[in-house]
């Protein structure tokens, strides 16, 4: 799912437009596995991106769940991956933020997630990026 939201200004124009793409990496009744381009995108239009999130519909029941994004074939999580440890079932609350290093994505960049490590028992994997529009 692809969609962008228009964010109205006091005097009722627009100060900027966001992009949030959500990206289902997974069923909800298989358990993951680690493994390499489990789902892609293409960026449909030119972005900033200021975040990236992801949740399970079931929690790991021990280990952690370790995601990686890549554009264009190199990671932009060269330092810290996104990861929910046991129980957790949203990266806000529990999880380890990843540190982006690649901001700028342009019209027609290809991303691919990769599940580095799968928990046990994990299912439902989606995966937010969110941004602004340039």
């Amino acid at each position: 799912m692809v969609g962008s939201i228009w964010m109205p200004g006091s005097s009722g124009g627009v100060l900027s437009q966001k992009e949030i793409i959500t990206i289902a990496c997974s069923d909800m009744n298989t358990a993951i596995l680690a493994q390499n381009s489990v789902s892609y995108f293409r960026a449909a239009a030119s972005f900033v991106l200021t975040a990236v999130y992801a949740s399970l519909f079931v929690a790991s029941s021990s280990g952690l769940v370790t995601l990686d994004l890549n554009r264009n074939g190199a990671t932009i999580f060269p330092v810290t991956k996104l990861s929910l440890g046991a129980g957790v079932k949203w990266s806000l609350s529990g999880g380890i933020l990843p540190g982006i290093v690649t901001t700028t994505i342009n019209i027609g960049d290809e991303f691919s997630i990769d599940i580095d490590a799968a928990g046990t028992g994990a299912k439902g994997l989606l995966v937010y990026v969110l941004g602004n529009l340039s």
